[in-house]
């Protein structure tokens, strides 16, 4: 099993935000998706738009509307962002005032598929 550190990405009055890194990894789980993504010209904006919202938790604290509820209430796994987005940063939202940073990936969406009985999609 791997060691695993938290790591601080900043420290405001609303709310201290850490990612994690692995010991046998050189970039921290939050770097890793960033740099999986930068240059996918597709999801480049879903990607700024995450970016973004990092950004703006420390000024106003990690409040429950950014997020996107991914676990069940207990684990306190969630997801940015809360909108539609093809991309997915998962988090650990511990209180307004305490964030941790994860990894995350492109959504995976369902093949579209004609129906025979009217050729309506489904």
């Amino acid at each position: 099993m791997s060691e695993v550190e938290l790591v601080l990405v900043t420290d405001a009055d609303k709310c201290t935000v850490y990612t994690i890194q692995f010991s046998s990894e050189s970039e921290s789980e939050c770097e890793r998706f960033y740099n999986k993504f930068v240059n996918d010209a597709q999801l480049n904006q879903d990607l700024l738009r995450i970016v973004a919202l990092i950004d703006k938790i420390p000024e106003h604290g990690a409040l429950e509307r950014y997020f996107r509820r991914e676990g069940s209430m207990r684990d306190s796994v969630v997801a940015l962002p809360a909108l539609k987005s093809h991309l997915r940063l998962y988090c650990l939202r511990l209180t307004d005032q305490i964030l941790v940073l994860g990894n995350g990936g492109a959504k995976k969406f369902a093949p579209i598929r004609r129906t025979t009985h009217c050729g309506a999609m489904s």
